[in-house]
């Protein structure tokens, strides 16, 4: 539940023209309490939005400080950048799939990225490197 002065803060903060996730961050709340009470309000930015790059962080909300003359960040740090992918796996398109056979057990698998993978997973390669046994499955 939020207080009034949340209420008070989310108003201020929107006719500056934060966006929900900046103003979220700023109160420690979900973007999408934000994003509801703002609707449920009728609340409209007197200027105009921020947009993404304009220096917000998309994972934690944090101001990014933009340097001229240099390629604009879209994250604050690397820990954001690897959380907000982790996150966000079912965005990446995924091409390079290839079909292979493990050649300890037999059997054929998908590897990513690596055309000349030769085992499904590691007990397939500890049993067919050091007992030179496959139990069949």
């Amino acid at each position: 539940m939020m207080n009034d002065k949340q209420k008070a803060t989310i108003y201020e903060l929107r006719q500056q023209g934060l966006v929900y996730r900046r103003i979220a961050a700023r109160l420690g709340i979900s973007a999408n309490t934000v994003k509801g009470f703002i609707y449920r309000k009728g609340i409209t930015s007197q200027a105009a939005a921020k947009t993404k790059s304009e220096g917000c962080c998309p994972q934690c909300g944090a101001d990014i400080s933009l340097v001229k003359e240099r390629k604009s960040r879209k994250f604050c740090s690397d820990a954001c950048r690897h959380a907000w992918w982790k996150a966000h796996e079912h965005i990446i398109d995924r091409r390079a799939w290839y079909s292979c056979v493990c050649a300890g057990c037999g059997k054929a698998f998908k590897s990513y990225g690596n055309n000349k993978r030769k085992y499904c997973d590691h007990a397939c390669y500890i049993s067919d490197r050091y007992k030179k046994e496959v139990v069949a499955q």
